[in-house]
C-alpha cells in the first residue's frame, strides 16, 4: 500500500491506492499508473487439471491485483 507506515492515511483512502490515468478522478489518488516487478521461481506446474476431462493449461499466474469499489 502506498501509505507505508503513515497510518493517518486510512487503508481505503484513495491516497493509499493507485488509479489508471484514464480514471476521471485520478488526481485524487496517491499514484497514477504503476508497475509491478518481482523476482520469482516457479518450482511446480501441474500437468493435469483437477478435472480429468479438461486439457492441461500449462500456464502459471505469477501476480494479480485485486480491487474493490473504493470511493475516490
Amino acid at each position: 500500500m502506498i501509505r507505508g507506515t503513515n497510518t493517518k492515511i486510512k487503508t481505503k483512502s484513495s491516497k493509499n491506492n493507485f488509479a489508471l490515468a484514464v480514471h476521471p478522478l485520478s488526481e485524487r489518488f496517491g499514484s497514477v499508473g504503476g508497475k509491478m516487478e518481482a523476482t520469482l521461481k516457479v518450482d511446480h506446474v501441474a500437468l493435469r487439471a483437477t478435472d480429468s476431462s479438461k486439457k492441461a493449461a500449462y500456464s502459471v499466474v505469477v501476480g494479480q491485483i485485486h480491487a474493490g469499489k473504493d470511493q475516490a
